[in-house]
């Protein structure tokens, strides 16, 4: 589907902001995440005969989003549901769940869109006038959760902000991430949202705490180990602000993905290499350089088994979305995919409620309090031993979850098959 965008900015609140945006220029970067070619931004009722004449000029079909970017804060959910293709009619608007009027406009082809337009510039600029006048021939569609908020007065632009803010809770944050770390990082990400720091200034901040945070740990004393852990978990702190910023801003992309799982994987290596460092440096045994090198190759290896999955199967850098038991699904080049493989039945009531807590604790949100928690009581290194262990054992049971994952995908290239992944 090809359409332009129009922004409607005629008023006095289109400049106001909230979450560091004004609210014509979320518009117009909701309209560019929806896939919009060209988007206009009409300040004033006197621009909308000229779009109107270049409009007409487009020899191809191309439909017309209207957006009201001057008395609401929009997100995805209003706009999306209007561009599905099995859409019948020509004109679409969003509405509310009571059914009223939502502030988003759409026509399907270039004759509807130019006609839109002139009446727009008819009722200088008016467009819930516009979509009273197509009454019971424009096909309504309720938008989703998080969608839009009036923005006209301080209180509401307050209230719309707090709704921006359900942004910051992903489907893979644990307990520990929703109940601690999102509570805190919440009026850090308000702060950054009133400044020009970006998404991947915010990562390139983590990285270097986590670096200052491990060169401390690698010291042979207590009081910078205690220093050296804190950084590192204050860094797991603004961690979570990366990607909140990037969510309410519309800055999301491939390489602050990657950037911020990046950091985060080596932060969480370099800690195990300075605090076997730190124990090598203060108290010297025979069995710290072994294990630290084991410690080493198991973390590597597991990165390696980790994005490996990630980039051809996945097609993600989220180390979360790992999964190490699959399955293959039919038998010919067509129907061939990868899936989870899911019990079907429990065995153990107990396994079932421990899961979810094993899941939370190697994690690495809860790995870091655990280990401030350790280096305060200074029992540094029966810190290192059991991060050394826990590395052991994860490269010892996804090793041959990686085997046969490559024996699934010879599967696959004996048929000629693209890598399907059905999660």
């Amino acid at each position: 589907m090809t359409f332009d965008a129009l922004v409607l900015a005629i008023g006095p609140n289109a400049n106001r902001r909230v979450g560091g945006m004004s609210l014509v220029d979320r518009a117009r970067r909701v309209a560019e995440k929806a896939g919009a070619d060209v988007v206009h931004i009409v300040t004033s009722a006197s621009q909308l005969q000229p779009i109107s004449q270049a409009f007409g000029a487009k020899a191809v079909r191309h439909g017309l989003l209207i957006i009201d970017g001057a008395t609401q804060v929009v997100h995805m959910p209003l706009v999306l549901p209007m561009l599905d293709e099995s859409a019948s009619r020509p004109h679409r608007k969003a509405i509310a769940p009571d059914g009223t009027y939502a502030g988003a406009l759409y026509c399907v082809d270039r004759a509807t869109a130019v006609d839109a337009i002139s009446k727009l510039a008819e009722y200088d600029g008016d467009h819930a006038k516009l979509a009273a006048s197509w009454g019971d021939m424009a096909e309504a569609f309720v938008h989703g959760d998080i969608a839009r908020h009036p923005a006209t007065t301080r209180v509401e632009r307050k209230a719309a902000l707090d709704m921006l803010l359900r942004l910051v809770h992903k489907s893979t944050d644990n307990a520990i991430t929703r109940y601690l770390y999102r509570p805190v990082s919440r009026p850090l990400t308000k702060f950054f949202l009133m400044t020009p720091i970006t998404p991947n200034q915010i990562s390139a901040l983590v990285g270097i705490l986590g670096v200052i945070g491990c060169v401390l740990v690698a010291r042979g004393n207590h009081a910078d180990l205690v220093l050296g852990s804190a950084l590192v978990v204050i860094a797991g702190f603004i961690d979570c602000c990366d990607g909140e910023v990037a969510r309410l801003r519309h800055l999301s992309s491939k390489l602050g993905a990657w950037l911020d799982t990046l950091i985060d994987e080596f932060t969480s290596v370099g800690y195990i290499v300075a605090l076997g460092l730190h124990c090598h440096n203060r108290q010297p045994e025979a069995w710290v350089l072994p294990t630290l090198w084991t410690g080493i190759i198991g973390s590597a290896l597991s990165l390696y088994i980790i994005y490996y999955f990630d980039l051809r199967v996945a097609k993600t850098g989220n180390s979360q979305n790992y999964v190490g038991n699959l399955a293959l699904l039919g038998d010919d080049a067509a129907s061939l995919r990868l899936t989870p493989v899911r019990p079907s039945v429990t065995t153990s009531p107990l396994a079932a409620r421990a899961m979810p807590l094993i899941y939370a604790v190697v994690r690495r949100d809860f790995v870091n309090l655990a280990c401030l928690a350790m280096a305060i009581a200074d029992v540094f290194r029966f810190n290192f031993a059991i991060m050394a262990l826990a590395t052991t054992v994860m490269t010892i049971i996804i090793v041959p979850e990686h085997l046969k994952l490559r024996r699934l995908l010879a599967r696959f290239a004996a048929l000629g098959a693209p890598i399907r992944y059905a999660p």
